[in-house]
């Protein structure tokens, strides 16, 4: 537990204990109910649409019906894999060694801050109470024109276990302020932090015991909203407690994380090294704020393409899901959708990169297991989700305007669903040590999901389609 998050009524991970047999019985309840739905719900619709009671469907409403139960048995069949790789991990025994406790090695903390006055001296506190022998911290402060410069001064040179160092750049965005930092770092493990987010005091020591692998190139820790003040924020805690303990702990059990989150992810320093000699970074600096290092401006999501570069250069990722960041989430909708877009963006950006660029680096094996997770995940959650989601709602405004017939059973199908959903969401809430009560907003996921988040996704395609610029 976190001594920066007492006297804030924010989120506390309290790290509750489930039994493995408990974890196991759902898993196997779970996994059933997912399969059962897989064969189940296909055919059901099929067996309607061609069943007496339908013979007056058009041709086209009979295509429509019919690719919707395809799109549902595809869809389905990505759930079950992606859920049984994440319960294999889940519930498997780590045999990771650790390192002695006389020999850890160093780690430099990189904390990029721009407009962060609120949050920075929150982010430093919880940074220099880490419980770790020996590590540096070092803050670039990329032309915030608040206070967190002044702010963040204030921790010079104060640490349990090493100093801190505080510097100042023209503005040239996130990641020119994490290359100067790298720059700047002694340690033969680089730990990337966002400013405004706290990590747990046993996050450091959880991380590295993974490195004495080394096959391992970096590691990410889970990520959780903090600031639960209102159903927003609720809404995207349960969400990424989900994507934490499915799609992110399923990757992690194929050694191919394919993002390392900004709040909390853990480098190799050669890793970002031979990152930089790959890219042919040039050391002099061609704009005014920029600095050459690992990390690109090609993107708007450098974390994805730092772990994808990772990934293409043969280097494996995994997920350590007890280190924990405790970051702040946005709380009103206009800003959950601009964070999305940035998100939606750069995931886009990242994806023409890996085509264009790294894909050619990869041995076939990698480029097999590499593709296979783009297309199976981030392609069809960014190309055909959305569309599906669109029409799936304007579909049942329809049947409920015209009282079609297809109606009940449709929401019977979608009762289904939530049960599933419900069923999923409470297995990663025990298995990722969340609080039960963050529950009760799971039935408002999809909806969510369908109306903001896409919200965001028309904005993207368009500005991405338009090559518009961006600032962090």
């Amino acid at each position: 537990m976190n001594d920066a998050l007492i006297g804030h009524k924010e989120y506390q991970a309290s790290s509750p204990h489930t039994p493995t047999i408990f974890l196991s019985t759902l898993a196997f309840i779970l996994l059933t109910f997912g399969g059962t739905l897989t064969i189940a719900l296909p055919w059901n619709i099929l067996d309607f649409i061609n069943g007496r009671d339908f013979q007056d469907l058009s041709r086209l409403q009979r295509f429509v019906w019919g690719l919707f139960a395809v799109f549902n048995l595809l869809m389905l069949l990505r759930w079950c894999t992606v859920q049984f790789f994440a319960l294999c991990a889940q519930l498997s025994e780590s045999s990771t060694p650790s390192y002695d406790s006389s020999a850890w090695p160093g780690v430099s903390i990189l904390v990029p801050a721009y407009q962060e006055a609120e949050n920075i001296e929150a982010t430093l506190r919880s940074l220099v109470e880490v419980e770790y022998p020996h590590y540096e911290i070092i803050i670039v402060d990329d032309g915030s024109s608040d206070e967190t410069f002044e702010k963040a001064h204030k921790f010079s040179e104060k640490s349990g276990s090493g100093l801190v160092s505080v510097l100042r750049k023209v503005n040239g965005g996130k990641w020119s302020a994490l290359n100067l930092a790298f720059q700047h770092a002694k340690y033969e493990f680089i730990l990337c932090v966002d400013a405004d987010s706290l990590l747990s005091r046993n996050a450091l020591q959880l991380l590295v015991r993974h490195m004495s692998d080394p096959r391992i190139a970096a590691v990410c820790g889970q990520v959780t909203v903090r600031n639960r003040v209102n159903i927003l924020t609720r809404l995207q805690a349960l969400e990424y407690v989900i994507s934490n303990g499915g799609l992110r702990t399923a990757q992690s059990h194929l050694g191919s994380v394919m993002v390392v989150p900004g709040p909390i992810g853990l480098y190799r320093r050669s890793n970002l090294e031979q990152i930089s000699k790959s890219a042919g970074k040039i050391a002099e600096d061609v704009k005014p704020g920029h600095v050459a290092g690992p990390l690109s401006d090609e993107t708007f999501a450098e974390d994805f393409q730092l772990s994808l570069t990772t990934l293409a250069l043969h280097g494996r990722i995994v997920y350590e899901p007890r280190a924990i960041a405790y970051t702040r989430a946005p709380e009103n909708m206009l800003s959950l959708i601009n964070q999305r877009y940035r998100w939606l963006r750069g995931i886009m950006q990242v994806i023409n990169i890996y085509n264009t660029k790294l894909r050619v680096r990869c041995n076939a094996a990698d480029r097999n297991k590499l593709d296979a997770i783009l297309i199976g995940s981030y392609f069809v959650d960014l190309y055909v989700l959305p569309l599906i989601n669109f029409a799936a709602l304007f579909a049942c405004l329809f049947m409920i305007a015209n009282e079609d017939s297809m109606g009940s059973h449709a929401f019977a199908w979608f009762l289904a669903m939530s049960l599933l959903n419900v069923m999923t969401a409470t297995f990663y809430v025990l298995s990722q040590g969340d609080e039960f009560p963050l529950l009760a907003v799971v039935l408002a996921l999809d909806l969510y999901q369908c109306l903001l988040i896409n919200s965001a996704w028309v904005a993207a395609v368009a500005d991405q389609l338009r090559k518009s610029d961006m600032k962090w």
